[in-house]
This record gives C-alpha cells, structure tokens and sequence, in this order.
C-alpha cells in the first residue's frame, strides 16, 4: 500500500495544527509540494518523499522547507533577522515532527527528524531557507 499521500496529509495537519508554529507561518501558508502561484511569505512546503513499503505498513522519508524574510515593526524598523526567523519556524516545526505520533486513517504515523539546516535563499535576497529532514513510520492496522 502506497503510504506517501496519507503521511503527507497527515503530518500537514499536524503541522497545521500547532499553535506554536501557526503563530510564526499561517496555516494557509503550509502547503504540500505542489502550491498555486506565489505562496505568501513566510511560508512552509513538503517536499522530495520517497517510501519503503514493509508488512506493517512503510517508512517514508521527505523534507519540509520553511522560507522567511526579516521581519520589521509597523515603524519600519528591523525586529528580527530572516535567520533568527526561519530559526525560530524551524524548531516550531521540528517539535511537531520530531518523537511524535500522529493519526493516519487505518493506523499512526511515528514522525522524527533527522536533520535540520539553515542557509540562505539563493533565489531572494535577505531570505532564509530552512530544511528538516523527516523520517515517518507508518503503521496499516
């Protein structure tokens, strides 16, 4: 059984779902791998998944990326840096996936992270780009 799309759905509504990290990217601004048109900043995409079918089920593996840009008061003045930013999204992000079990239709999902990296956007000036690596365990009951 082909798990990708379930775990896709189900760890974007997890993320989708928490506080901490709407609070920094909007839920609208999480999307799967495919987004219509420019996706307002900041935001969240899935991405590169691949899967390991097993008997019980799978293991999944994909990416999540978060983009953001300095941020600035309602004054003009710089308030954070679009590192400290995509920083900040990104441990928000990553306590959503990391030692985590989410519900999957027919089963769970056990979500880690494997690697989270910072770096800047090449294709914006003054953007970051982050990345967290995800390893899901999803189990068919």
């Amino acid at each position: 059984m082909d798990l990708i799309r379930p775990v896709r759905r189900a760890t974007l509504t997890a993320l989708k779902d928490d506080a901490a990290l709407t609070a920094l990217i909007p839920a609208a601004n999480i999307h799967p791998a495919t987004q219509a048109g420019d996706a307002p900043w900041p935001f969240m995409r899935w991405d590169a998944p691949s899967a390991t079918p097993l008997t019980w089920g799978a293991t999944v593996s994909f990416r999540l990326h978060v983009f953001g840009r300095p941020v600035f008061n309602s004054g003009g003045a710089m308030t954070e840096t679009a590192e400290d930013f995509v920083l900040r999204a990104l441990g928000a992000a990553r306590r959503v996936v990391h030692r985590n079990r989410v519900p999957l239709t027919g089963g769970s999902v056990r979500l880690w992270s494997d690697l989270t990296r910072a770096m800047p956007d090449g294709a914006e000036r003054d953007a970051w780009h982050g990345i967290i690596a995800v390893t899901a365990r999803a189990f068919a009951e």
